[in-house]
């Protein structure tokens, strides 16, 4: 089809009409047609060739964004799976650890609370060691989950770099 048009002589409609159908960006398109009625016969001949060059690469890649797009989705779904299977694992584990620690309080608050009683009395500073105990473990547990969150979102990044790097 190239040889063709540089035998024949085009007129500035035909190339108006090829610049309109190309899959040059708009702005270059409106560019492009402000300069036809400008241009010799070789530069036509060369805007022809670059118009075929760009419409047989956009050819060769027209269903790569659809592609790209079902890979984000499958992507977006294995890692939304991993994130709730790595919360469901967090979530898990404070589970234990809030047990342990709690039983553990349980029976000092217990054991206090049965002197207090034999002493008739909570003194001001137990009260206060109750709760400094909370305090600490509601500390440690925000703690622990900043800490945990921060990780999740990591392995998100580098999940998503690596997929990226694919």
């Amino acid at each position: 089809m190239l040889p063709e048009r540089k035998t024949k002589k085009i007129t500035d409609e035909e190339l108006l009409d090829q610049i309109r159908k190309s899959h040059l960006e708009e702005e270059q398109k409106k560019d492009l047609g402000d300069l036809v009625d400008k241009m010799t016969e070789e530069e036509r001949n060369e805007l022809l060739s670059i118009i075929d060059e760009s419409n047989k690469v956009a050819e060769e890649h027209e269903g790569e964004d659809e592609k790209l797009a079902e890979l984000n989705k499958e992507y977006m779904e294995k890692l939304n799976a991993l994130s709730h299977k790595e919360s469901k694992y967090v979530r898990e584990e404070f589970e234990k650890f809030d047990k342990k620690e709690s039983v553990g309080e349980m029976k000092e608050v217990e054991k206090e609370m049965s002197q207090a009683a034999t002493e008739g009395q909570h003194t001001a500073a137990q009260q206060d060691r109750v709760k400094e105990g909370m305090r600490q473990k509601h500390t440690i547990r925000n703690l622990f989950l900043l800490v945990t969150f921060l990780i999740l979102i990591a392995a998100g990044v580098l999940y998503g770099l690596y997929y990226l790097n694919q």
